[in-house]
């Protein structure tokens, strides 16, 4: 798969299922992924893989509810009534029984585009409470996925690399070809935090070759961003965009996203600022 979907009207397209965590507090997760693919007209299907308190970083150890039974329930439930299940975009899955439940959805239903963040750690790190587990996990529902967006770290721990700060350029070519080797046979990886000494961005292969798209960097992290971009990404791809044009735009909105935060001097780990990131994908959208 070269691209997104290729257009269609609302009926034929679908529903795309968001599979990733509910944080009932920031501009993160689910809370950000829906308002973000809503702005780019994609009908969204909702499956919060858990719902937390806060994110895992930045609040202590967050108050969790389990959704793996409703997440099942709600799937047959779909299903028996017919409702169109056409995509898929899964992010952060902290629960074995709920990537059981995903991997078999996944088998089973045949969709015209997934997309899988796979959120399991940064800067070397596992995020908390998440383990080499994960990293198996994830390669079984990477099988199903047209799409991936791992950062570096990600990277390397799904390819079994040591961790690499900052790979160089042959070092990301080899990390691209290996993800996409644990997708499907058109799948396409987009490793996304590749740094230089003042720049960060994504890189992906197009052609057998190395593409970046990259933007002065700021400093220190911030929680959402992955959220953010996974998030407009499948909304352009949805929409019909090449890869090239979907990373791009992706790159560019989260980027100004981030923006807001620093001059706002906002706490980071709340996420994202989502309001003006909704404004400019509505603007794009009008021109």
């Amino acid at each position: 798969m070269t691209g997104g979907l290729k257009k269609m009207g609302e009926t034929e397209k679908g529903y795309l299922v968001v599979a990733e965590d509910l944080s009932a507090l920031g501009g993160l997760s689910t809370t950000a992924a829906y308002p973000i693919l809503a702005a780019q007209d994609v009908p969204v299907a909702l499956l919060p893989t858990g719902i937390m308190s806060t994110q895992s970083e930045g609040f202590g150890v967050p108050v969790k509810l389990a959704t793996a039974s409703w997440i099942a329930a709600t799937l047959k439930h779909w299903q028996d009534q017919h409702v169109p299940l056409h995509g898929a975009l899964l992010g952060y899955i902290d629960s074995e029984e709920v990537s059981k439940i995903l991997h078999a959805f996944l088998t089973k239903v045949p969709l015209k585009l997934v997309i899988i963040d796979p959120v399991l750690a940064d800067e070397g790190l596992f995020y908390p409470e998440l383990t080499a587990n994960q990293v198996h996990r994830t390669i079984k529902l990477l099988r199903h996925a047209d799409f991936s967006t791992p950062n570096v770290t990600e990277a390397c721990f799904l390819t079994g690399e040591r961790y690499l700060e900052k790979p160089t350029v042959m070092q990301q070519k080899q990390l691209l070809q290996k993800i996409q080797l644990l997708m499907k046979p058109t799948g396409r990886a987009v490793i996304t935090g590749i740094r230089t000494d003042d720049r960060i961005g994504c890189a992906w292969l197009e052609n057998g070759e190395v593409k970046h798209f990259f933007l002065p960097q700021m400093k220190g992290h911030f929680y959402g961003s992955g959220d953010a971009f996974a998030a407009v990404l499948t909304g352009q791809l949805w929409n019909g965009a090449s890869l090239t044009q979907a990373v791009c735009t992706a790159t560019q909105v989260t980027y100004n996203a981030l923006q807001q935060v620093v001059h706002a001097k906002s706490p980071r780990q709340y996420g994202l600022k989502i309001a003006p990131l909704i404004r400019e994908l509505l603007t794009k959208k009008q021109k």
